[in-house]
């Protein structure tokens, strides 16, 4: 997933979207949070983010089982 992507559509910092992890996307029932820990987090609080249908449900997958697993890698974005 591409981090201009996640940054545009949820209010993720910059270096928060660079250290996200499969397990901070969360998805129910169409909609989707993004829950970020302390530890990545600018100001050292755990923040939660609402997905935009957008986000939530990108284009090309017609439901959440053919979203990427989180066992598939750890990271959303390769840092580059």
């Amino acid at each position: 997933m591409d981090r201009r992507i996640i940054k545009a559509l949820s209010g993720v910092r910059t270096e928060e979207v660079a250290f996200m992890e499969w397990k901070h996307l969360h998805f129910r029932k169409g909609k989707g949070f993004i829950i970020l820990p302390k530890t990545i987090t600018k100001k050292k609080r755990r923040r939660i983010f609402p997905m935009l249908p957008k986000l939530a449900m990108p284009t090309g997958f017609k439901r959440a089982a053919e979203f990427p697993s989180r066992r598939s890698s750890a990271r959303l974005t390769s840092r580059s």
